[in-house]
C-alpha cells in the first residue's frame, strides 16, 4: 500500500392478489375447454391464475437449484485454497526461499523499484502464471515499470471481465532491504492463488489477474494499466484490489472493504460483505466509505470503473510498514488464509453468475436489488421507489410486512432463517409490484 500522503396475517398473497381459490386442483384443462365461449369470465381467470401460480412457482425453483448449485461451486474452489502455496509464495517474493530465474537461482531481497530483484520478481510472477497454463503479458511504462498480467477468457460474455489484483513492487529503508511481505507479496499470494485455483474452470465472464509495480511511487503501475490496456475489447465489471492482509497482530480477524460512490463500487461492496458469512469464512468485515485512496483501485476508480479494495484492520495497522522487517514472521497465517478466500469467493461468486448485474435497471422503477443474497438474514434493499415491502414464506403465508423507502434499506429478516427462502414483494408507490427470492442460509 502507499503512503498516505501520495405486520402479521395468515392472508395469502396469491389471495389477495388474484381473488379467492374456489378450484384447488393441479390437472390441466385444455384451453379451448377454459375458453369456451359459453364459460363465465371468472372461470377462464380461475384457470388462468393457476398457471400463473404454477410457473411462477417453477421459476422461483428454477432459480433456489440454479444459486444453490453456484454456492457448491464456490465451496468446492474455496475449500481447495491451500496456507502452504500462500505463504510458498510469500517466501520466495521476500527472500526466504530461492526462485530460479532464466535458469539461475536468485534471491529476491528487495523489491523496490530500482533494485534488480525487483525485476526477478516480476519474471517469477510471470512464470508461475506460465505454470498454471496462462499466456502472461508483460506491461511496460516509464523506465523501470513493468506490470505483469493474464486473461482467462470467458464463455459467454468474453468481452466483459472480472480483475483481482495486486502490487508486487515494496518500499523500506534501506532500499535494498524492502522485501514488503504484508505490504504486499501478501496480495500477491492471493492473486496467484486465485489464478492456481481457477485454472481449469470455466466461467461465463473473462477474469483478469494483474500484478502492478511502482504503486509505492503513487500508483504509478495501476496508473499505466488504465491508459493502455485495452478496455474496448475487455470491458471491466469490477475490480478486486489486495494489499495488505497477512498482519492481524491482535488476532481478531478485523479486515476492511474500502469502497466510494464511483460506477458500482459501493453496491458491490454492499454484496461481498455478506459473503463472508455465506461461506463461512470467519473475518470480522467493515465497510469504509469513503475508502483510502492510497492503493491500486483509486486507478479504477479515477477512470470510473468499479473497484473495491481488501485490507487489515487500521486500528491493528502493521506496525513495520513500510520498514525492512516487514516479514512473514508477523503473519496471523489463518487471517492471511481467510483473507484469501473472501477475495476468490467474491471472484468467483460474480464470474460465475451470467445472470449478475451490478447496477439498479434504470427503466424500472420498482424494482429492487436486494444484497447480499444468499444471506444470513440481515440485508439490504436499494429500490428507486419506497412502498410497502411485504415477506411471505414460499407457501404463500404472509410473514411481516412494513414500509420501505427509496434508496437503501437495511431489513433484519433473521428471524425466518430456517425457512431455507422467502418472497420479498415491494408494492411500490405507483402501484406496481415487484417480487424477489431471498435465499437465507442457517
Amino acid at each position: 500500500m502507499t503512503a498516505p500522503g501520495i405486520g402479521d396475517s395468515n392472508q395469502k398473497p396469491w389471495s389477495m392478489v388474484y381473488g379467492p381459490w374456489t378450484k384447488r386442483t393441479w390437472s390441466f384443462t385444455p384451453l379451448s375447454n377454459i375458453l369456451h365461449p359459453m364459460r363465465p369470465f371468472h372461470v377462464v381467470q380461475r384457470y388462468t391464475c393457476m398457471r400463473v401460480r404454477i410457473f411462477m412457482l417453477c421459476a422461483l425453483f428454477s432459480v433456489f437449484h440454479t444459486l444453490k448449485a453456484q454456492k457448491a461451486e464456490v465451496e468446492q474452489i474455496l475449500q481447495q485454497v491451500n496456507l502452504d502455496s500462500l505463504l510458498f509464495s510469500v517466501a520466495r517474493l521476500t527472500g526466504i526461499e530461492k526462485v530460479t530465474i532464466n535458469g539461475q537461482e536468485q534471491t529476491i531481497y528487495s523489491r523496490y523499484r530500482n533494485q534488480l530483484p525487483n525485476d526477478w520478481a516480476a519474471t517469477y510472477l510471470a512464470d508461475r502464471l506460465q505454470a498454471y497454463g496462462y499466456t502472461p503479458q508483460n506491461q511496460y511504462f516509464d523506465a523501470m515499470g513493468k506490470n505483469v498480467y493474464a486473461i482467462k477468457e470467458g464463455n459467454l460474455y468474453p468481452d466483459r471481465a472480472f480483475v483481482i489484483c495486486a502490487h508486487y513492487d515494496a518500499i523500506a529503508v534501506p532500499y535494498d532491504q524492502a522485501v514488503g511481505a504484508d505490504d504486499n507479496a501478501s496480495g500477491c499470494s492471493g492473486v496467484l492463488e486465485a489464478a492456481r485455483l481457477l485454472k481449469d474452470s470455466n466461467f461465463p465472464f473473462t477474469l483478469i489477474f494483474v500484478f502492478f509495480d511502482e504503486e509505492e511511487q503513487g500508483l504509478l503501475g495501476s496508473m499505466a494499466f488504465n491508459q493502455q490496456f485495452d478496455f474496448d475489447t475487455y470491458g471491466i465489471e469490477a475490480v478486486f484490489n489486495l494489499d495488505m492482509i497477512g498482519y492481524d497482530y491482535n488476532e481478531d480477524f478485523k479486515a476492511e472493504i474500502h469502497t466510494r460512490p464511483y460506477a458500482n463500487s459501493i453496491e458491490l461492496a454492499n454484496k461481498i460483505i455478506g459473503l463472508n458469512d455465506t461461506f463461512q469464512i470467519g473475518l470480522d468485515l467493515s465497510i469504509e466509505n469513503p475508502g483510502t485512496s492510497a492503493s491500486d483501485h483509486d486507478a479504477f476508480w479515477q477512470t470510473g470503473k468499479t473497484a473495491v479494495l481488501l485490507i487489515e484492520d487500521e486500528q491493528d495497522f502493521n506496525r513495520f510498514y513500510h520498514t525492512k522487517h516487514d516479514s512473514m514472521q508477523y503473519f496471523n497465517d489463518s487471517f492471511l488464509y481467510r483473507n484469501v478466500c473472501f477475495a476468490i469467493a467474491s471472484l468467483c461468486w460474480f464470474a460465475s453468475d451470467k445472470d449478475n448485474t451490478l447496477s439498479i435497471d434504470p427503466g424500472n422503477t420498482a424494482n429492487p436489488v436486494i444484497y447480499p443474497n444468499p444471506s444470513n438474514g440481515r440485508v439490504w434493499m436499494d429500490s428507486r421507489e419506497g412502498g410497502l415491502l411485504r415477506v411471505f414464506a414460499m407457501d404463500g403465508k404472509l410473514l411481516t410486512q412494513f414500509p420501505v423507502h427509496a434508496g437503501p434499506n437495511e431489513l433484519d429478516l433473521s428471524a425466518w432463517k430456517s425457512m431455507g427462502q422467502v418472497v420479498l414483494q415491494l408494492q411500490a408507490e405507483s402501484g406496481s409490484f415487484r417480487s424477489n427470492v431471498l435465499f437465507l442460509m442457517p
